[in-house]
């Protein structure tokens, strides 16, 4: 790189001596600089003095064409060499120093056109211009240091001249998609300077689709509002797709906040580096003043529940901390200021946050009370709050803090009868939800107090009774009540007895409008009046049909139910096969249905003993069973859960209803079948295999087809992810063992048509790596079926490459080998030893099965895909010494039949000599080993008969091995003749070589530091008369 430049004038000896000394001043100020930051504020004094003494000498261009020569030394220096990032400090302070003189000068003079302003115009032109030349050179480091110079300048700058803003701005928004990861940070910074601060509302900011607006903009000539609006489009854009972490983290903390650009902002809440998240919380939503007011409340929620349960710790502590210090310092330290601000009653990470203050900032707890007076005009902050302080003291034990703060059983009662019936009586929600909140505290009251326990109980029920009463009340009464119960035999007990009142009730209240309607016909009747209404039984056969127009597979579904309620009381009396018939005719209300359904779902949910069927039996045939037969989709739903809530708690139960299940997992609507698959995971996981493949019970490779049918079936993908999920599961605990439906699970992974089902992917991607690593059975079940997955799915990415070129939207298959391979590798097993992993040969079959059919593969890049990735396969001298004389053959055999490129070849040569290596030392091993043995049978007394027991094992083992087939010496018809390795291309392999381990150090190799080099010399030689710089100062390049 050229650094010595003169003047292209000619000039006299004094003059040269007088510019010679500019430069050597300059060049001890810049020598200087680079060691320490102390001493910048004195050379930049001292820059600011040399410039003014230039310019009396008429040497202001000397000046300005010396300094821009001087800073090209700094160009080649590295991103680690802190030597030119103080150089550079020292240039952007001369700048801004600068400036700053001129615009004290311009308000002395109130005349922007002075002396010095040109000055400093012209210096600066001249600076940037020279600079900017470097922004496209080869060199990366030339690029960094350019860019750099560049955005620290712009940021002590307030002005510039236009020409050389468009300069800029073209050359720094190429630089952002620099394929180097620094210098596009530095780029950004740059870009940030053209952001417009006060967007006024353009709605299509963001929007990359949108461009109209800009090309008005262009056209009118408003480039300065143009290019602000195409900077914040490119820092969006970068900030969202950019491979590199930094770079996202410097658009994230440099993108203006606006209305548009905060939603982006805040997106990366969920990016894939944990800096990036914690500085969401750390940083963004720190400084924002008016969070409560800016952002939704329910953004603000997922933001909050992400950040408290990120897998970070340093992002969890950054969310406590803003949550429970920041936040609570916001608002004065008023909890129930923050509480109204969270907005409690919509909000559904309130009560984690009010946790995580308790447990950060346990002083707080000390300092809340609760009188007595306040109990009776509670508002819905001061219940949240009194219901969180309750959990956490019951979960922490601080009984005492309950005792001084929480009033006495009878008392509690009282008062929680009181809000519920305001509660219920009024449409206002504010007396709901401190119902609820109370509701919440009863679960774990103390009712040691008998008088205490009996009225919340009575009012319990009572409140159960209540038509009006929501779902979560009706869930947090059924728990409240478990709490009451002395057993859960009299829990049940008293649960069914209210589900059955419920039904008296309704039957007499139908039976009262069935009369009412009957003397109403007949006083028609008697005055011979035409009723244009229809009768209730009609008028009940058109709302069925109006609610029953479904489509016909819930048509089918609901026959084969029918069928199978019939087939089932063929066998029952008389009497009992009545039944069906008479609950047709006196069917439940639908709310009515809907209640007690309601509760039985809750009290289910909280039953965990297994409990005899004859128990649920009533509540079987009187609710869920004419709940799972009604033609309203919401009823048939929450019959279906209840009727699997009542299988998980008996077995028998499960393998009578498994038919039913299955019906409904194949002929019933969407969410019915999301609801079936469920339930037949969870049965299955519950009781195994129990409930199938036996005498009246469902077969369980009909069940198999079930999930083969739903996996395969890509119009419901909720399925679809609900039964991979459940199989993985399944799979894992070894309760279904399916080759078949193992590879079906495999091959929808992998599957072009579920690439867009994103919980799908996200379970196996979960999911598949847990199973294989978890047991080497699973591995040896994943080797078994991964030649034919590859092979399938090879054939499947070759249709669509034929085809309309759809294979973009599919993963290549050497991406699906690499996965494969790792997938089996031994090493990856949880808690294997060290003598089982090298031992174990299951990874090795899978080698040796997919290379037997290796000839039915039919593009060449698949086969070259095989053979470039054999080596990834571990061999040793531990592996069965058969199989890999097998794999010998096979590679062999394809080296001489199959016309391969070079780089194959010498992946095949390669993995050729090591599987030489391994079978060489296996077979000495078994020699010395033999050796060994024989010297124990000869002189048995002067040896340790249990010396080499393991080695004898061993050696039988092998011996009984190598006794199946011929040593490969003496294999006459051995495709490969003995010296096959020495004709390999040395050179090619070793440049494979060098391409494979190209980012691997060698065992002797160290790195050399990036930091702490030489100090950049600014000092150049003297000038003599007799050498003279032929280099003009209008070069038009320095990277040569």
């Amino acid at each position: 790189m050229s650094t010595c430049v003169s003047p292209n004038t000619s000039i006299d000896g004094q003059s040269t001596l007088v510019e010679h000394q500019i430069f050597k001043s300059l060049a001890e100020i810049f020598k200087e600089s680079q060691h320490t930051y102390a001493g910048h504020r004195r050379n930049i004094a001292l820059l600011k003095k040399i410039q003014g003494k230039a310019k009396g000498q008429g040497l202001e261009d000397v000046f300005n064409f010396m300094f821009c020569k001087i800073t090209t030394k700094i160009l080649p220096l590295k991103k680690a060499q802190v030597e030119g990032d103080r150089v550079v400090k020292l240039i952007a302070g001369f700048i801004a120093s600068w400036e700053r003189h001129v615009i004290k000068i311009n308000a002395e003079t109130q005349n922007d056109n002075n002396e010095e302003a040109t000055a400093f115009s012209t210096f600066l032109n001249k600076f940037m211009r020279y600079t900017l030349r470097g922004i496209e050179s080869r060199d990366r480091n030339v690029r960094y240091r350019v860019t750099q110079l560049i955005a620290v300048i712009m940021d002590n700058i307030s002005e510039i001249d236009e020409d050389l803003f468009d300069i800029l701005s073209w050359a720094v928004f190429k630089r952002v998609y620099d394929k180097d990861p620094n210098v596009r940070i530095q780029a950004i910074f740059s870009v940030t300077k053209f952001q417009q601060d006060d967007t006024q509302g353009d709605e299509n900011l963001i929007n990359e689709g949108e461009n109209q607006q800009e090309d008005r903009e262009e056209e009118d000539g408003e480039n300065i509002n143009a290019d602000s609006t195409n900077a914040t489009k490119i820092l969006v854009k970068l900030m969202r797709n950019d491979s590199s972490p930094e770079v996202r983290r410097a658009c994230m903390l440099n993108l203006v906040q606006t209305e548009q650009t905060l939603p982006y902002i805040l997106e990366r809440v969920r990016d894939s580096n944990a800096i990036n998240r914690r500085l969401v919380y750390s940083r963004i939503l720190k400084n924002m003043t008016n969070v409560f007011q800016v952002i939704e409340k329910s953004v603000l929620d997922k933001l909050i529940n992400w950040g408290l349960n990120d897998r970070e710790d340093t992002v969890r502590n950054a969310c406590i901390k803003l949550v429970t210090i920041h936040w609570l310092n916001f608002v004065n330290g008023d909890l129930v200021d923050l509480l109204t601000k969270l907005d409690v009653m919509k909000s559904d990470v309130a009560a984690k946050i009010i946790e995580q203050l308790f447990e950060t900032r346990s002083e707080v707890i000390e300092k809340i009370k609760f009188p007595k007076e306040i109990w009776g005009c509670f508002t819905p902050e001061v219940a949240f709050l009194l219901k969180c302080l309750f959990n956490y003291c019951h979960a922490k034990k601080l009984d005492t803090i309950i005792d001084e703060n929480y009033l006495d059983t009878v008392e509690f009662a009282s008062i929680l009868s009181k809000y519920v019936s305001k509660g219920l009586s009024k449409t206002a929600p504010d007396f709901l939800f401190i119902s609820q909140q109370l509701l919440e505290i009863a679960k774990n009251y103390d009712y040691s107090d008998e008088v205490g326990r009996r009225d919340m109980l009575n009012l319990i029920r009572n409140l159960l009774y209540t038509r009006n009463l929501n779902e979560e009340c009706t869930r947090l009464c059924v728990g409240v009540l478990h709490t009451l119960a002395i057993s859960e035999k009299d829990f049940i007990m008293i649960v069914l007895e209210i589900i059955q009142d419920l039904r008296d009730e309704s039957f007499d209240d139908q039976e009262q409008a069935r009369q009412k309607n009957k003397k109403k016909r007949k006083r028609a009747e008697n005055n011979n009046e035409d009723d244009s209404t229809l009768e209730p039984d009609e008028e009940d056969d058109e709302l069925s049909n109006e609610d029953g127009d479904d489509s016909s597979a819930i048509e089918s579904f609901a026959a084969a139910v029918d069928d199978l309620v019939r087939n089932g009381q063929e066998s029952a009396s008389p009497k009992e096969a009545e039944t069906p018939a008479l609950l047709n005719d006196d069917a439940l209300d639908g709310k009515i249905l809907i209640k007690c359904l309601t509760v039985s779902r809750c009290m289910l949910e909280l039953v965990s003993e297994q409990t005899e069927s004859i128990i649920f039996s009533s509540l079987i045939e009187t609710v869920i069973t004419p709940a799972v037969r009604n033609s309203d989709s919401d009823i048939r739903n929450l019959g279906l859960r209840n009727l699997g809530l009542c299988c998980l708690l008996d077995i028998d139960l499960a393998a009578e209803n498994m038919y039913i299940l299955g019906m409904c997992a194949s002929k019933g609507n969407s969410s019915l079948k999301a609801i079936a698959l469920q339930i037949i995971v969870d049965i299955f996981s519950t009781h195994g295999t129990k409930v199938a493949d036996g005498e009246g019970k469902v077969d369980l490779v009909a069940v198999h087809k079930i999930f083969y049918k739903i996996l395969k079936n890509t119009d419901l993908p909720e399925c679809q992810s609900i039964a991979a999920e459940g199989l993985c599961k399944l799979f894992l605990g070894n309760v279904i063992v399916d080759d078949d439906l193992f590879e079906t699970l495999i091959l929808s992974y992998f599957s072009p048509a579920n690439q867009d089902n994103e919980p799908l992917i996200q379970a196996f991607a979960f999911c598949l790596p847990v199973y294989c690593f978890s047991h080497p059975e699973h591995q040896e079940k994943m080797c078994n079926i991964a030649p034919d997955v590859l092979f399938r799915l090879a054939m499947l990415w070759t249709d669509l490459k034929a085809g309309d070129g759809g294979s973009d939207s599919m993963l290549k298959p050497n991406v699906i080998f690499q996965q494969l391979i790792h997938w089996t590798d031994p090493a990856q097993v949880v808690g294997q030893t060290s003598d089982a992993f090298l031992k174990a040969n299951y990874q090795l079959e899978f080698l040796k099965n997919l290379l037997q059919i290796y000839d039915r593969f039919e593009r060449k890049e698949v086969k070259k895909m095989i053979l470039t990735n054999v080596n990834r396969f571990f061999v040793c001298k531990e592996k069965s010494l058969s199989l890999m004389q097998d794999i010998r053959l096979k590679v062999c055999e394809i080296l001489e039949s199959d016309l391969t490129d070079t780089i194959s070849s010498n992946s095949m040569k390669k993995f050729l000599a090591n599987l030489d290596v391994c079978i060489e030392e296996n077979n000495l091993a078994n020699d010395i080993l033999a050796k060994e043995i024989s010297a124990v049978n000869e002189n048995p007394e002067n040896v340790d008969s249990t010396l080499f027991e393991h080695n004898l094992e061993q050696h039988e083992k092998n011996k009984a091995i190598i006794g199946k087939e011929e040593p490969i010496a003496t294999n006459k018809n051995q495709p490969i003749a003995p010296d096959v390795l020495s004709s390999i291309d040395s050179t090619n392999l070793e440049e494979e070589e060098n391409h494979e381990n190209r980012n691997v150090l060698k065992p002797n190799e160290t790195r050399k530091p990036v930091s702490g080099g030489k100090s950049v010399d600014f000092i150049l030689p003297d000038l003599s008369d007799n050498e003279k710089d032929t280099s003009s100062m209008n070069d038009t390049s320095y990277d040569e």
